[in-house]
């Protein structure tokens, strides 16, 4: 077996051998003598493989193309080596960098140079100008290399130095990383200053050569992108300011499950001297994550070397000035510990180099561990009230304060054990063969957290679905559950920890299955949490309406009765279909047994018979509708008087659903009636519908003479209580009138009983019956017409409002009787369409708008439909049946009054809704019109009230005044409705005692109007003070003329130009005060010459003498003038 085994391996072999040879090889066909060859294979599916050749070349193929394909370079360019030469030259120190570069694929190439705060004097790359291209502050090298290789660029550079008040030294500049840099200085030095402090940072080793005139310093750099040098002689240092420096140390420990975790703000404050980098000691142990810096300079670089962090500075820290924070470090660190118990010295960050340290230490506990505080030195505890503001204090259990270093905390941990309480709600429904609970654990964690719980379950029952859900999330968050069937116990291990102020609900639903019985005693199912500090719940207990449920006396246990509207008022609510007996408990143990019987069904009848009289044909169609009670039946009987049922066979008894299996009819001997029997496919629990025809032909009518027909009964049997309605349906072409009526009541459609089954199509009279028993005969006679009359609009109440544009939107609200009247035709303005016609259902007690009656479904839509002659609209109103009661119909159409829009002044006429023949009691109109015109003159037949009302929609406010005869008032008290359309702008309100009318309106706009009244005030105005002088009439004559006119101009009916008469009397008003004005400014003007000459002076006395005279002269003329026209 071996050997053969060999002989296929090698035949395996054998194939890449080939391939490599030819490469165009074919593939050939091996015979390999072995009848087990498969069977081989897959015993030893490791040694080999079966594939055809194409396969395996194809696989070939693709193992050399991989090999070929090179992989991807991280880096193209890299800088291998650095080297840095250093000078003073005054100002300035001159560096020369030469770098080495090496470059690994051949192209161009961009490389940056990270230079800032340098100038550039002087790029060579190979001896030859090299190309240094901007980007933002800093240089890029761009190059082409036609091969792999090595470069050299040296570039020539100056930066400045600094000088600081404490007479040193110092430069900063930035440089391209490499991995290896070195760095040499030459500083001048002479007699004077034979030693220097030299610092280079970042440096790994410095070497410090010194000679008469100059000092060398050699260090090999490290791997950074920033190179500061500072140095100052001993000679300076003599007179150098002594660096005083506080901190103040802000610590927040905080202690978590396997961690520890600090968060260190160190705010420093130079009170002398500057500082360039700072010194930490962290705590044993700890890894530093994160050092900023917030105020103050920023960050060059940190690191940690013996416990100690190094923190390098952009720059030197200066004072800021008092009560400023000069540098603000804040440093976090961590660390794990795999068990946090015991005593424990808590750790603290210790500033080095500073003179004077104080701070405050805070500490935040998680919830499952309990700190205490064994001893403490040089630090004052408070309380987390009197930290300032600038210390966090949320989450804090533990504050300090400390003046002094160095301090210590020992404290001791202690892990907590889980507290928990739980809210317990269940839900049991019984049925014949099923005990289902729904539960609903409501967990709320006091202390610690938790990772599992275990809940004991009731014996018997059967674990169907468990979910855990915290408040709010819909994530499931069992990990894993088992049962533990000899305990009956649930095990549940969640997610994730359940910490401590989160709630937890566990949804369970277990169900128990037994065989059915009649009569069975169950216990109260019982669910205990194990470890719940406290349990309390309610238990919601419900059997199928087919049962009954009492509590067996004497075997409750720690449970109390109530009710089941105030179950599950805590917790979270668990699934309930219903609920006959409500328990709560606050401890356990729990006990408690109940006895479930089952009921006896109990049933219940309504009949409806639809009595209709169509072409000479009777027609009953009842619609039986059982209620099924508690438990189901499957046999549903009536009778019905024997001569009757000939008429009445098996196919005349139907139900919607198609449970009928079989219907028996039996003689009732002695009775004279037949027994119907309904026998359904299943038990039927709930509402039954049956239904019931019955045909018979009458004899022809005729003219002027009454058909009696009499009404049989159809009684159900094996029922509690029968009740039921007889339904006459209106006949265009009969009078149908009753007698005989006994044991009967009569209803409309609006009755509580009859709306939710009954049909409302068509009903001309209703009859309500409570036992049988009952007669009722029905008298026809044929009718050749239809008194007008029998149909009367009441109440007519049109809204109208009309916009600039000529279009109207109207809603009219009728109160209508109808005793016989099918279809109500009405017809609107030519051009108009109607909306919506919709019929209220119910009087209202009180006003109420068309909106909030829409809303509520007080309305019932009618479909309008085109009238005979197409000129109209017609609606069906047949649908109330109560003799001389009113209904309310709205109908809501818009039309147009003419085309285009309102010009400055035009007039239009609107037309009413017309209902024909059918009279109009009292007939309202309301109007609304723009607001930017005035509405001069209105004809119309109907009478126009006197009040304009500027908004008219809150027309039910004025229901509380008292004998004001508003013909709004009464519309919304007569049908109860207020209309839609809210009449915006001017309105006006007509009357009428029937309802045909018109309304014709003409209109100006507003500023037309204003300046006609202008015009009739400057005419007044100016007859009143010009036409005196002409000695025509006087002045006050004619302005008692004028007060005449404008009071006779009052008392007419004028319409829009009412206020004319205004006009006039503002202008004579006006016109009386400039005259009397200009009289009095006419009087008290004297002439009072002045002339320097004395010889003249006498002359010009008698010349003003003179004058004098002949004004008071004047004066009395003008004055007997007036006087004579007042005596006439």
């Amino acid at each position: 077996m071996v050997n053969k085994f060999l002989l296929v391996m090698g035949i395996f072999f054998l194939i890449p051998i080939f391939a490599q040879e030819n490469s165009k090889a074919t593939e050939r066909v091996i015979y390999v003598p072995y009848q087990q060859l498969e069977q081989l294979l897959k015993d030893s599916p490791e040694k080999g493989i079966y594939l055809s050749f194409s396969e395996y070349q194809k696989l070939l193929d693709l193992a050399k193309k991989g090999e070929d394909t090179p992989q991807e370079l991280p880096a193209q360019v890299l800088i291998s080596k650095a080297h840095y030469t250093c000078n003073v030259n005054e100002q300035f120190l001159q560096v020369t960098a030469k770098y080495t570069i090496d470059t690994l694929q051949p192209g161009w190439h961009k490389f940056p140079l990270n230079f800032e705060k340098i100038g550039i004097q002087k790029a060579l790359l190979n001896d030859k100008p090299a190309f240094l291209a901007l980007n933002g502050d800093s240089y890029e090298l761009i190059f082409e290399r036609l091969e792999k290789g090595q470069d050299t660029l040296e570039i020539s550079f100056v930066v400045p130095i600094h000088f600081g008040k404490t007479m040193n030294a110092l430069v900063e500049f930035n440089v391209p990383r490499s991995p290896i840099a070195e760095l040499e200085l030459s500083l001048p030095s002479s007699s004077e200053t034979p030693n220097m402090k030299i610092e280079v940072t970042p440096s790994l080793t410095n070497k410090i050569t010194k000679t008469d005139t100059h000092t060398k310093v050699t260090s090999l750099l490290g791997n950074n992108n920033r190179i500061r040098i500072a140095w100052q002689s001993e000679v300076e240092r003599k007179v150098e300011i002594k660096q005083i420096v506080h901190a103040e140390n802000i610590t927040s420990l905080k202690i978590g499950e396997n961690f520890l975790n600090i968060t260190t703000q160190i705010r420093y404050d130079l009170i002398q001297g500057e500082i360039g980098d700072v010194k930490v000691k962290i705590p044993q142990g700890f890894t530093v994550y994160s050092v900023k810096s917030t105020t103050g300079q920023g960050i060059n670089d940190w690191n940690t070397q013996e416990g100690t962090l190094h923190v390098n500075l952009l720059g030197n820290v200066e004072n800021r000035g008092e009560g400023k924070v000069d540098l603000l470090l804040e440093i976090k660190l961590e660390k794990i510990v795999k068990d946090l118990q015991g005593q424990l010295v808590l750790p603290k960050l210790e500033t080095i180099g500073i003179e004077r340290e104080k701070g405050y230490y805070t500490v935040s506990v998680n919830d499952l561990h309990d700190l205490k505080i064994i001893s403490r030195k040089d630090i004052s505890q408070l309380e987390t009230g009197d930290l300032p503001a600038y210390v966090t204090s949320q989450d804090v259990n533990f504050p300090f304060k400390y003046l002094k270093t160095p301090y210590e905390i020992i404290v001791e941990l202690t892990k907590i054990d889980p507290v928990y309480e739980v809210v317990t709600n269940t839900s049991a429904y019984l049925e014949e063969t099923t005990y289902d609970l729904h539960t609903h654990f409501e967990y709320t964690i006091k202390k610690s957290r938790i990772f599992q719980t275990q809940i004991s379950i009731p014996k018997g029952f059967v674990l169907r679905e468990l979910v855990a859900n915290e408040r709010g999330s819909s994530e499931d968050q069992i990990k894993e559950r088992f049962i533990k069937e000899e305990e009956n116990i649930v095990a549940i291990t969640f997610k994730k920890a359940i910490a401590s102020g989160t709630k937890l609900v566990i949804k369970a639903h277990l169900q128990q299955k037994f065989a059915e019985k009649d009569v069975r005693e169950i216990e109260l199912p019982v669910f205990k949490v194990i470890g719940a500090k406290r349990e309390i719940g309610n238990i919601g207990l419900g059997v199928k309406p087919s049962f009954s449920i009492t509590t067996i006396n004497d075997s409750q246990q720690n449970v109390f009765s109530l009710d089941k509207n105030a179950l599950f008022k805590t917790g979270s609510r668990p699934r309930a279909s219903s609920i006959d007996i409500g328990l709560r408990y606050h401890s356990h143990p729990l006990a408690a047994k109940f006895k479930i019987e089952k009921r006896d069904p109990y049933v219940t009848a309504e009949v409806y018979d639809y009595i209709s009289v169509n072409d000479n044909t009777l027609k009953h169609e009842f619609h039986i509708f059982y209620n099924v009670e508690f438990t189901g039946i499957n046999e549903f009987s009536f009778t019905l008087p024997s001569d009757i049922s000939k008429k009445v066979p098996k196919n005349r008894v139907k139900d919607d659903k198609e449970f009928i299996k079989e219907i028996d009819i039996v003689e009732q001997k002695g009775s004279n009636t037949h027994l119907y029997k309904v026998i359904t496919q299943k038990d039927i629990e709930g509402v039954y519908k049956l239904k019931v025809s019955y045909e018979e032909n009458l004899q022809q009518v005729e003219e002027g003479k009454i058909l009696k027909l009499d009404v049989f009964e159809l009684k159900t049997q094996n029922i509690e209580r029968e009740n039921g309605f007889l339904v006459v349906k209106k006949n265009n072409n009969f009078s149908l009138s009753f007698s005989n009526v006994n044991l009967l009541e009569t209803t409309d459609i609006n009755d509580p009983k009859f709306s939710p089954r009954g049909s409302k199509t068509d009903v001309l009279a209703i009859f309500k019956y409570f036992s049988h028993g009952f007669s009722l005969s029905i008298l026809l006679q044929k009718l050749q017409f239809e008194p007008v009359l029998n149909t009367v609009i009441n109440r007519l109440h049109i809204v109208s409002a009309v916009n600039k544009d000529f279009t109207t939107q109207n809603e009219a609200v009728i109160s209508i009787i109808n005793n016989r009247k099918q279809f109500l035709d009405f017809t609107i303005p030519e051009g108009g369409k109607v909306t919506s016609v919709a019929r209220l259902q119910k009087p209202l007690t009180s006003p109420t708008h068309v909106t909030t009656l829409e809303r509520g479904g007080y309305f019932v839509p009618i479909t309008p439909s085109r009238n005979e002659d197409g000129n109209g609209y017609r609606v069906n109103i047949s649908s109330n049946v109560k003799k001389d009661a009113s209904f309310v119909l709205t109908i809501k159409y818009t039309y147009p009054l003419q085309s285009g829009e309102m010009d400055m002044h035009g007039n239009f006429q609107i037309d009413p809704i017309q209902f024909g023949s059918i009279p109009v009691s009292y007939f309202t109109w309301d109007l609304g019109l723009p607001t930017e015109y005035d509405y001069m003159r209105f004809k119309s037949n109907l009478v126009r009230k006197t009040v304009e009302k500027e908004h008219m929609g809150i027309w039910h406010a004025l229901m509380d005044l008292r004998n004001v005869n508003n013909a709004v008032i009464l519309q919304d008290a007569e049908t109860g409705v207020i209309p839609r359309y809210d009449i915006q702008g001017k309105g006006y309100s007509f009357s009428r005692l029937s309802g045909d009318g018109y309304i014709k309106v003409e209109y100006m706009h507003q500023n037309w109007v204003y300046t006609l009244y202008l015009g009739i005030f400057l005419a007044t105005w100016f007859i009143i003070s010009i036409v005196p002088k002409l000695k025509i009439i006087s002045r006050i004559n004619l302005s008692l003329l004028v007060f005449a006119a404008a009071l006779l101009l009052s008392t007419l009916d004028l319409q829009g130009y009412g206020h004319t008469y205004l006009s006039v009397i503002y202008g004579t008003g006006v016109g009386l005060v400039s005259a009397f004005l200009f009289g009095i400014t006419r009087t008290s003007e004297v002439t009072k010459p002045h002339n320097l000459y004395r010889e003249t002076k006498k002359e010009e006395k008698n010349a003003v003498d003179s004058s004098d005279n002949e004004q008071k002269k004047d004066t009395q003329n003008e004055s007997k003038s007036e006087d004579e026209s007042a005596k006439g």
